[in-house]
């Protein structure tokens, strides 16, 4: 019986695209308030170049074949999450103190 201490394939795989979704927020807000204002697609192509050095030495550390599969493993994972998360609209905020009070679950 294997008591592995090792962390689920896809527990990695979600602490990863979390760490990378807060850093890549923060360039992104970084980029986008930048003097020079801009476009999105100009943060897109600014970005993708970024990324795309950034990765490089990945095909230095790691065989063709595994970088193949991580990359599809990625798009696929992304493409998941994007296809099955959803935005819902916000409640709007409560207007008084008795729609707080109804909120919160009982008067304080």
């Amino acid at each position: 019986m294997n008591h592995s201490t090792s962390p689920h394939p896809l527990d990695v795989l979600t602490s990863a695209l979390v760490s990378w979704t807060a850093a890549s927020t923060q360039i992104v807000d970084h980029m986008a308030s930048s003097p020079n204002e801009p476009s999105y697609s100009e943060i897109t192509a600014i970005l993708t170049s970024l990324i795309r050095g950034t990765l490089e030495p990945l095909t230095e550390r790691h065989a063709a074949e595994d970088v193949e599969i991580g990359a599809r493993l990625a798009a696929d994972a992304i493409d998941t999450l994007m296809r099955e998360i959803l935005l819902a609209p916000h409640d709007p905020p409560p207007r008084n103190r008795a729609e707080r009070r109804a909120r919160r679950g009982g008067h304080r």
